[in-house]
């Protein structure tokens, strides 16, 4: 499955990288990685250069998944 996306598909101002969502949510590189390879969360769509997009809403789910795992969740 190619999961890449045309450039035209997402503009900058929708876009968010795997660095910025690090640092707004305080997370490494490898835990999104991680949580992206076992199923914790969704796999990113890449750009055409096969980066991580990232919108909004991915934000939020993933500050989901650390609000569960502080509680204590880890079936997330």
């Amino acid at each position: 499955m190619n999961d890449r996306v045309r450039r035209s598909d997402i503009t900058n101002a929708h876009r968010i990288t795997t660095q910025e969502v690090c640092q707004l949510l305080d997370i490494s590189k490898r835990t999104l990685q991680n949580w992206e390879k076992s199923g914790v969360i969704p796999r990113a769509p890449r750009d055409w250069r096969g980066y991580r997009i990232f919108t909004k809403e991915d934000v939020e789910n993933i500050r989901q998944v650390i609000r569960q795992k502080a509680e204590g969740n880890q079936a997330t």
